[in-house]
């Protein structure tokens, strides 16, 4: 009991000052959140001890061990020995530690170290492959998983495939820096909640959440929330009012910041039709002069995640 104590002790003080040496590298704020000591697995599962020397030039680094593949076991130089340490599962960093959901991996990271784990792109398991996946671990208390973006007028000619009900795979690694991206059947991360968010490059201009809507694996109507709640809105016009789906142009695609229930008059994103869009871009919302200089007609992304 007495050791199982020291360890424990010893897993707090490293989750501050270990950088693991190995070509598994991770970010530090992930990677030392992420050890986690499991006694009964050490016992029953036969270690291999890292061959360098354990002593005070070497004190609190730590070396991934690659011969317990489905342990994922780190061992720790700690008071002149190699102390085990397993990582903890489903913590997103490698493909081999896959999770559901951004919102698992939050808690799996916070239940070993409670330290709030960094939004970037994360290991999930897609239809029981494991697919890179951006998380946002800030937005409304983390645990967003990006399904799908579009930066407008920068992805032209536009096709059926950007749809967000639309059965095109493509990696959402990243919500901001252009480009597009959607995941097929977002319900299959078993969501609650769904986040519409507006960036102006890396700026985030609003964001409102709702309850998620199934219809948004099968048509346009899928994009609206359900009981909205605003999380930020930083628009000098229209400030307060939801984002919602246009009918009237581009379904799937395009949106407005008018009316939560008018869907076929207005636009925030772009306008016209698939084969001839029209930029429209902030027309509503106007961008204030702290984020750009130019209030409308500038860059702008869209992105819908879920938790």
């Amino acid at each position: 009991m007495m050791e199982q104590s020291h360890l424990l002790l010893v897993l707090l003080t490293v989750c501050v000052v270990v950088v693991i040496v190995t070509s598994h590298q991770q970010d530090d704020d992930t990677r030392l959140a992420t050890l986690h000591y499991n006694s009964h697995t050490y016992k029953r599962t036969k270690r291999s001890q890292p061959t360098t020397i354990c002593n005070t030039s070497t004190e609190g680094q730590a070396i991934y061990d690659t011969t317990t593949t489905t342990d994922h076991i780190v061992w720790v130089c700690k008071t002149h020995k190699w102390i085990p340490f397993r990582l903890s599962p489903y913590t997103g960093l490698t493909k081999d530690l896959a999770a559901q959901s951004c919102k698992e991996i939050k808690q799996k990271v916070i239940d070993n170290c409670n330290t709030p784990p960094t939004s970037k792109a994360y290991w999930i398991n897609y239809y029981k492959q494991p697919k890179q996946v951006y998380c946002d671990m800030t937005l409304d208390g983390g645990g967003w998983t990006l399904v799908w973006k579009n930066s407008f007028m920068n992805n032209l000619p536009l096709s059926d495939n950007m749809r967000y009900y639309s059965g095109y795979y493509k990696n959402c690694t990243s919500p901001v820096n252009g480009g597009w991206c959607n995941i097929p059947d977002k319900a299959s991360f078993s969501p609650t909640e769904q986040m519409i968010v507006a960036y102006h490059n890396t700026a985030i201009v609003y964001a409102y959440k709702g309850i998620f809507n199934r219809n948004i694996d099968y048509d346009w109507s899928g994009g609206i929330l359900l009981n909205f709640k605003m999380i930020v809105d930083k628009c000098t016009s229209k400030k307060g009012i939801q984002p919602a789906p246009s009918y009237l142009y581009i379904p799937g695609i395009t949106f407005d910041k008018t009316s939560p229930y008018d869907y076929y008059r207005h636009c925030d994103t772009m306008s016209g039709s698939l084969t001839s869009p029209n930029d429209c871009r902030w027309h509503d919302c106007h961008l204030p002069s702290s984020i750009s200089g130019t209030q409308e007609f500038v860059q702008m992304t869209m992105a819908i995640l879920v938790r």
